[in-house]
């Protein structure tokens, strides 16, 4: 008996074998090397990177969310599928933790169809939040936020960025806006005009939002290193003045910034600078088409 039921076992298993060979064949048949479209009819799309976008005052310049004091903040979170295409939104899950760190200066007030809503305290300061993926932890997402004067409206370029030529106001105001952010800055750095051709490519970049990185590349340039070598602290800082504020260093200034530019922290006074007051004010003088650089 229990050799009749062996005998029934090998047949069955046999016969499992002879049909999966001659269904092979038709598989291939259907299925092409290198045509996907039968995986199409199934797979569902799944998040495989992800976007955030600060609405309003503030930018996400890198892993650094620069929010100003005393404000409502709203981050739109969105994310892309394996393909590139938009994730479906109303699928979409996040996470946004913020740390011990940041309790007094942030606060989460909610999530609302992939948007969350921060509320700034009336001071400058700097925490860490974590921003993730359920499910999938190489999306997680250390981000540093610096809430303060660095968070002002410097970040947040005109859209439809032009190749300027020169100066001059064009009928959306975009090409003087970005001319003087990159103008101001090379200015401030290098201490001389710049040319056309290097305002045209360095506007574009600030109308992308990457001021801190048209900062650091002109920092790392030959021509500072070589500049900073022959020039006291006193008068880089003076430059920096010169350059972004159209005058010369104040007593505040000096006291509050002399330390960072002797210990070469030289973007940060000037990422600083960019965000006062008072810069603010030359750049919304320009935007009206009151005056130039100079």
């Amino acid at each position: 008996m229990d050799r009749h039921r062996l005998s029934l076992a090998v047949l069955f298993a046999l016969c499992a074998i002879v049909l999966v060979i001659v269904a092979a064949p038709a598989v291939h048949a259907q299925h092409r090397p290198g045509d996907r479209s039968h995986w199409n009819q199934w797979s569902q799309p799944m998040v495989a990177d992800t976007v955030l976008n600060v609405l309003g005052r503030g930018s996400l310049d890198g892993e650094t969310l620069y929010l100003p004091p005393g404000e409502r903040i709203s981050i739109e979170a969105s994310a892309v599928d394996q393909d590139g295409r938009p994730f479906p939104q109303e699928r979409f899950r996040f996470g946004f933790d913020l740390d011990s760190s940041c309790r007094g200066l942030v606060q989460l007030e909610d999530f609302e169809h992939g948007t969350i809503h921060l509320r700034t305290a009336d001071r400058t300061g700097t925490c860490n939040v974590l921003f993730w993926v359920p499910n999938n932890m190489n999306l997680d997402r250390p981000l540093q936020i610096e809430v303060g004067r660095r968070g002002g409206a410097y970040l947040q370029p005109k859209p439809g960025v032009r190749p300027p030529g020169a100066y001059g106001r064009g009928d959306d105001g975009v090409d003087s806006h970005n001319v003087f952010v990159a103008t101001s800055v090379f200015e401030a750095i290098l201490g001389r005009e710049a040319d056309n051709r290097w305002l045209s490519e360095a506007s574009a970049e600030v109308g992308r939002g990457h001021t801190r990185d048209l900062i650091r590349s002109l920092l790392d340039s030959p021509e500072f290193r070589e500049r900073r070598s022959r020039l006291s602290p006193d008068q880089l800082l003076e430059s920096f003045y010169r350059g972004l504020l159209g005058r010369d260093v104040d007593p505040s200034g000096q006291r509050n910034y002399i330390g960072d530019v002797r210990n070469g922290h030289y973007e940060g006074v000037i990422v600083d600078i960019l965000g006062s007051e008072e810069y603010r004010q030359r750049l919304a003088v320009n935007d009206r088409g009151g005056a130039r650089h100079r």
